[in-house]
């Protein structure tokens, strides 16, 4: 996943290179998708019970980046010509689902508690790990329509 992002995030950006306000905001995307790339490796490298604070700060890297990397392209899309809009509305969707993982990292039982809060945080990162999967293919999938359009005419 975290290669996966990192790559998405990399090759996105030159897509809304068309206003000079698009080259700023998808500069600022590649970064902080870089960044959310290198949390979500740092993640898989840094088991929670063996590295806590480590994976801790991988995964808020990675969650916090990817937000900020989401929002970019949401408004990327907004200020696009001939990107569907419908992409922006479905990632407006994506972010207030992260945010609600985020909370729930912050703000919900923490593994160590017990048996079912183990259960609850595991859950919730199998449904935002499969979200983020679908996502980059629904955007993969939308970037090369956007491409393909601009290159017939």
């Amino acid at each position: 996943t975290g290669f996966a992002t990192a790559v998405f995030f990399s090759a996105a950006g030159g897509i809304f290179f068309q206003k000079s306000i698009n080259k700023v905001l998808s500069v600022l995307m590649l970064i902080a998708g870089l960044a959310s790339g290198i949390g979500f490796i740092g993640v898989g490298l840094t088991p929670w019970d063996l590295y806590f604070p480590q994976h801790v700060f991988c995964v808020d890297l990675g969650f916090y980046c990817l937000l900020l990397a989401c929002v970019l392209f949401m408004v990327n899309i907004y200020l696009s010509h001939d990107f569907p809009k419908g992409y922006g509305h479905y990632m407006i969707m994506v972010c207030l689902v992260l945010v609600g993982y985020i909370l729930l990292l912050k703000l919900g039982p923490k593994p160590g508690e017990s048996e079912q809060a183990l259960i609850i945080q595991v859950a919730g990162q199998k449904i935002i790990v499969y979200l983020l999967i679908i996502t980059t293919m629904i955007l993969a999938f939308g970037s090369k329509k956007v491409l393909n359009r601009r290159i017939k005419t």
